[in-house]
């Protein structure tokens, strides 16, 4: 029947552009974190503990990369 379409929520996603530019930062996370650290240690000559917060920090700031990737907008045709 007809309605039944009406009845399914849709689910659309970002484009496909924007969530390969959030692959591609997943993917580097691990290896700017590392480049972070390296860069906090030798160059600026801080304390191991000091870089290694900084390239702990950088990490995550780079996962924050996964909310866009599972970010879905419902419509589900109420109008309630």
């Amino acid at each position: 029947m007809p309605g039944d379409l009406m009845d399914d929520p849709l689910y659309l996603r970002i484009s496909p552009a924007l969530r390969r530019s959030a692959y591609y930062v997943l993917a580097s996370a691990v290896p700017l974190a590392i480049v972070a650290f390296c860069v906090s240690r030798f160059v600026r000559g801080e304390c191991v503990a000091s870089a290694a917060a900084f390239g702990t920090f950088f990490f995550f700031a780079c996962m924050t990369m996964i909310v866009p990737l599972r970010w879905a907008l419902r419509i589900d045709h109420e109008l309630s």
